[in-house]
Parts: structure tokens; sequence; C-alpha cells
């Protein structure tokens, strides 16, 4: 807003060095494009290129270019927009109502708080510029937030700036600096103590997320397949623990399913199939995996008991270890001893 052109230029460098959620730097711009345009009649185009030259040296200088564009793209647009409704995670679901209200009530109560303020003290008074964008930023980050719970890490902060600077251009009476002093902090700590009365048993209670998850299986496969194995674990929530326990070695899928939709549609597709095996499937899923992924190794969720029940009971397939994590699995060989054509 106060288009200080090194400054925008250096902050968009660092932003995209450090964060592939830099692509949020587009709609600000643009709401200062617009805003600029409906209160000035002009277009700040010094601002958008200096943003722009930030951000794009910022990715070209990353030791990740050129393969740093692609991830940008696919992890930012492809999987929030998620038009195939893929199980991406529970962050990207979308919060009730009262969810939404009980979670950050305080960035709500800031934001209208001083909306009303402005309001009641200067009705009819034009927003300043940083005022103004900031305002028009929050309302696009709870949009935001309503789609996907995530979201809240952008709405908190930027309600709490708008709040803030609408208190501060409503031009409140002052009051004794000793008397701030002290309610300041007292607001705050009743607010955390409330947070916490929900925030403490979330934090002492036990974690399904041990790094204890998975050693078992993944110090069998250390032991017993080879360097740089195909690895076929039928759910991505297992991928970090098995790529920490066995790290020299393949996955199937990693860090979220839709990995796998962009890169093989077909297989993807197969992959889904075999996800939704019950015990009584008529076709035996371990020849498909084998020749479909050349894996011999099946790692099963203990939560995915209809794949582990056929996969039990098939004759390709052979129990090799369990544990409370889930169960490891070895395919027996195709006649001749050759695994499944892999790309």
């Amino acid at each position: 807003a106060r288009e200080r052109i090194a400054w925008l230029a250096l902050i968009a460098f660092l932003f995209m060095q450090s964060y592939h959620g830099a692509v949020i730097l587009a709609p600000l711009v643009c709401l200062h494009l617009a805003l600029t345009w409906a209160r000035e009649r002009r277009i700040p185009l010094r601002p958008l290129g200096a943003v722009a030259l930030g951000s794009l040296l910022g990715i070209v200088a990353s030791p990740w270019f050129p393969e740093n564009v692609e991830y940008f793209f696919f992890h930012t647009l492809y999987k929030a927009l998620n038009t195939s409704d893929l199980a991406v995670g529970v962050e990207w679901a979308r919060p009730s109502a009262s969810l939404a209200l009980q979670e950050n009530w305080p960035a709500h109560l800031l934001l209208v708080g001083g909306a009303v303020a402005f309001w009641v003290r200067r009705s009819g008074a034009r927003l300043a510029a940083d005022t103004a964008l900031w305002a028009l930023s929050s309302v696009l980050f709870l949009l935001m937030y309503l789609g996907a719970r995530r979201f809240a890490e952008y709405y908190v902060p930027a309600a709490a700036l708008a709040g803030g600077l609408l208190l501060r251009d409503a031009g409140l009476p002052s009051w004794p600096r000793s008397l701030g002093r002290g309610l300041i902090p007292a607001a705050l700590t009743l607010t955390i103590a409330l947070q916490l009365r929900d925030d403490i048993p979330l934090i002492t209670g036990p974690s399904p997320f041990t790094p204890s998850q998975w050693e078992a299986e993944g110090a069998w496969l250390r032991d017993h397949a080879a360097p740089g194995e195909m690895i076929y674990n039928a759910s991505w929530d297992s991928f970090p623990f098995l790529v920490w326990h066995a790290p020299g070695l393949r996955y199937l899928t990693g860090l979220d399913p839709h990995y796998l939709k962009y890169g093989n549609p077909a297989k993807y597709e197969v992959w889904q199939r075999i996800q939704n095996t019950g015990p009584d499937e008529p076709q035996d899923p371990a020849p498909v995996i084998r020749d479909w992924f050349g894996a011999r190794w099946v790692v099963v969720d203990r939560w995915m008991t209809g794949l582990a029940a056929r996969l039990f009971r098939s004759p390709e397939a052979e129990l090799v270890l369990q544990s409370p994590s889930g169960g490891l699995f070895r395919l027996r060989d195709r006649p001749g001893g050759a695994l499944g054509a892999e790309d």
C-alpha cells in the first residue's frame, strides 16, 4: 500500500524462496491494483513490477530450479482446487459455521469490532490505503478459510492487522497509559486461558503419530528389499514413517494421493480400486499389484481390514510381519521370476 519498491521486491523474493504458498501474493497485488484504480484512477505498475521481479528471482534462484516451478503449480493450484475430490488431508475440509466461530473468535471480534468502531466514529470517511487493503484481504482470506480450514493461518493475522488499523483510523479517545498497560495484557491473558481449556488436552494427550510407527516394517524392508525397490504402500499415511525407517527404497504414493493421480492417472485408478478391496473380492489384488506396479512388497495399514484379509488368503501373497501399525506382505514372483513392467 505504501509502494516502497525495493522493499516489495525483497519481500517477494524472500517469500518465494521460503514458501510455496507465495502464490497468495497474486490476489494481494490484484486487490492493491483495484483499490488504487478505484481511489486514484491510476494503475500502480511499479509495485506490480517489483513484486513480479522479486517473485521471479525467488523462483530462478532456488537450488531446485526448474523442478520447483512444477511443484509450485502442482502443490498449490492443483491441490487447492482439488478438482478430482481426492482425500488430500483434513486441513482442506470446509469448517462448519460453529467451528469457524469457535476456532477464530478473537480474530472475528477484532475485525468486526474495528469495523464497528470506525463506522460509529467516522461514518462516511474514506479508509486509509493500508487499512482498505488489509480489510479486503481479511475478507478474501475469510472466504478462503470457509472453503478450507487450513487458510485460518492466513485469515487470523490479516484480520488482526485489519482490525488494528480500523481501530487506529477510528480515532478512539485515548485512555491513561497506565490503564492501557493493564487492560491489554489482561485481555490477552484471558483470551489465551480460554483457548488453553481446549488445547491442553490435545497437547498432553497421547498422539498416534509416534516415531515407532512402521518401525518394524521399515527394519524388515531394510534387511530384505533390494536398494531402490518399489514398495506398494496402500495408504499415503504410512509414507513419512516408512521413508524415515527405510529411506533407500521407493514408495508408490507419498505425501498425498494426488501425486500419483498427477503422475500416472491410470495407475491411480488401479490403486483406488485396490484401496476399496473387500475381504470377499473375487479378483486377487496380489497379481494386480505385482503386474501394474512392479512391487513385491505391500504395506497395509491396520484400518484397511478388507485388503489385508483378501491378501491373507491370496496364494500369491505371504504375510511376513504384523505390527500395531499394520502388516507387511511379500508377493510371489510371476512364473519365470519377473516382476510386472513398471514405467
